[in-house]
């Protein structure tokens, strides 16, 4: 059996693990928040609708992507390891990451610029597809049952400060140069930054260990309890020839719970990290200022509160963690938009316990690995994350913003109808055998 303490190993593990998620994030966001920069950059403005038809695309060729690099990692990594699947997906990001960077732009070499830049995005964006997941399993394999819960958190956390390090950097590049210095050289210096960063971080990340439990499916141990679909199956429908049986072995005993705490994790950080000052500013009155520091509160609080519940998970069942944190995250919705109705005096308040709350994200990949054998985890968890990633921040900015136009609650009414999903998930995962299991372990 595994070591069940906390020692060094696994805290320098969990250190690493947090920077590479806030490499990853990092790339990602620099693109979303540049996306007007690079347009004027690399795409031709000869006719507006060309010139958006080509973002578009390209957003959506990128979220295509992301899927199949989800699948593509996530099936390397359980057939050849987990540390070689998160040296290809960093070493990948890493690489592309500095090569936007690099890349000329379409006033230097034509039409070219756009192909190379739509390469270089599409390679990134399947190299993230494959990243996030990698990181999760790694990290649950290699640490202490009763301590992934906290490492979980810790990396969900780092990954929200690589959105604030953006926003950082962009406001001090805006504010020390002009519109032609940025143009001429102030976008590259991001994804240069990124992208270096990515490759300093593959000495720590080459010297970390392989999981324990890879390579020895059928010897999981307890201490990192698992849930097989065919033995759930069997124990709803222990016919194996039945047609529910097989309905049930193959989609939905525990795809239901890995979709749905996925949808859950991914929505509350595209809301609350990213598109909560568009959305308020969309349906109700607020200050420039004021939903910027906003909006920098949420998220400060809400890497706070990916901590604490992650602390929880591992105290007390993770069911037990997401439907209290889910009401409490329901209470926390009504109460922000309720006070931003009457007038948002006290708005800055409101700001911070909704994203406190807002980081019970970080019960999602702790419940969200645990379904799933060893054998194939990685596929698994890849391809759920890197889909669902696609759907909820490709279409949910423009979905959203256009609701919030006419039914200016939307937000709230989609974020309670999310929550109380998950809430409803988590009285299900209760009685999986993995839960059981960790109630064991306590």
């Amino acid at each position: 059996m595994p070591n069940t303490t906390l020692n060094s190993a696994h805290v320098f593990l969990v250190c690493i693990a947090s920077m590479v998620a806030g490499v990853g994030f990092f790339g990602v966001m620099t693109f979303l928040y540049m996306t007007d920069v690079l347009g004027k950059l690399f795409f031709s403005q000869d006719k507006d609708w060309v010139y958006h038809l080509q973002i578009i695309g390209l957003f959506i060729i990128s979220y295509v992507a992301m899927p199949l690099g989800g699948f593509l990692i996530g099936r390397y990594g359980d057939t050849h390891g987990r540390r070689p699947a998160l040296i290809i997906s960093l070493l990948m990001m890493a690489i592309c990451t500095l090569i936007m960077g690099f890349l000329p732009t379409i006033a230097q070499v034509g039409m070219m610029a756009p192909l190379l830049f739509i390469i270089a995005k599409l390679a990134q964006s399947m190299a993230f597809g494959g990243l996030i997941p990698t990181l999760w399993v790694f990290v649950s394999e290699h640490l202490p049952s009763r301590y992934v819960g906290l490492g979980l958190g810790v990396v969900s956390a780092i990954s929200l400060m690589a959105i604030l390090v953006v926003l950082g950097l962009i406001f001090i590049l805006e504010s020390q140069m002009t519109q032609e210095q940025i143009l001429q050289i102030g976008w590259r210096i991001p994804f240069i930054v990124g992208g270096i960063l990515g490759l300093i971080l593959l000495m720590p990340v080459y010297r970390l260990d392989e999981t324990p439990a890879f390579g020895k499916p059928e010897h999981t141990p307890i201490d990192t309890p698992t849930l097989s679909i065919h033995t759930f199956a069997k124990q709803i429908h222990p016919k194996k020839d039945g047609l529910f049986y097989r309905f049930i072995s193959q989609h939905l005993a525990v795809l239901l719970p890995a979709i749905t705490l996925s949808w859950l994790s991914i929505s509350l950080m595209v809301i609350i990290a990213l598109l909560l000052p568009n959305l308020i500013n969309a349906g109700f009155v607020l200050s420039e200022s004021i939903l910027r520091l906003g909006n920098i509160i949420s998220i400060v609080f809400m890497m706070i509160g990916c901590v604490f519940y992650g602390f929880m998970v591992d105290y007390t069942n993770a069911s037990k963690v997401m439907s209290l944190g889910g009401l409490f995250f329901i209470l926390q919705t009504m109460l922000f938009f309720g006070h931003l109705s009457s007038g948002g005096g006290l708005i800055l308040i409101f700001f911070a316990l909704l994203g406190f709350s807002g980081g019970i994200i970080a019960t999602a990949p702790v419940v969200v690995v645990r379904l799933f054998d060893v054998s194939s985890r990685l596929t698994y968890v890849g391809m759920i994350y890197a889909i669902v990633y696609a759907l909820v921040s490709g279409a949910l900015p423009f979905v959203l913003g256009y609701a919030t136009f006419h039914v200016r609650l939307a937000p709230a009414l989609y974020l309670a109808l999310v929550v109380i999903t998950a809430v409803f998930i988590s009285f299900y995962v209760y009685h999986l055998p993995s839960a059981q299991a960790e109630k064991r372990l306590e």
